[in-house]
């Protein structure tokens, strides 16, 4: 993050999507850290388990092209809840 603002910098390669714990606790700058590089923080507040990666997915066709890796962040308690249609709606594309 050094530089000015007009410099170039590196491509993205990283993508965070998650809940708001990725966006307040610093979890975007410490992985860009332990990573190397920088992280594109897509990260939603009350995203809870999907709210970023279902409002990121439709728009993946405008990702960068260097992209990588996808890092999805989201509670462990979010996984006792059951999937909502958005969710298997999602899960049914991918698939």
């Amino acid at each position: 993050r050094s530089g000015g603002l007009l410099d170039d910098t590196p491509p993205v390669e990283v993508l965070l999507l998650g809940s708001s714990n990725g966006r307040r606790s610093l979890f975007a700058e410490r992985l860009g850290n332990a990573l190397g590089r920088e992280v594109w923080n897509q990260s939603l507040d009350g995203g809870q388990f999907s709210g970023a990666l279902l409002a990121a997915w439709p728009q993946r066709a405008q990702w960068p092209p260097t992209l990588k890796l996808v890092v999805w962040e989201f509670s462990e308690m979010a996984l006792s809840l059951p999937l909502t249609d958005g969710e298997q709606a999602t899960l049914a594309e991918i698939d």
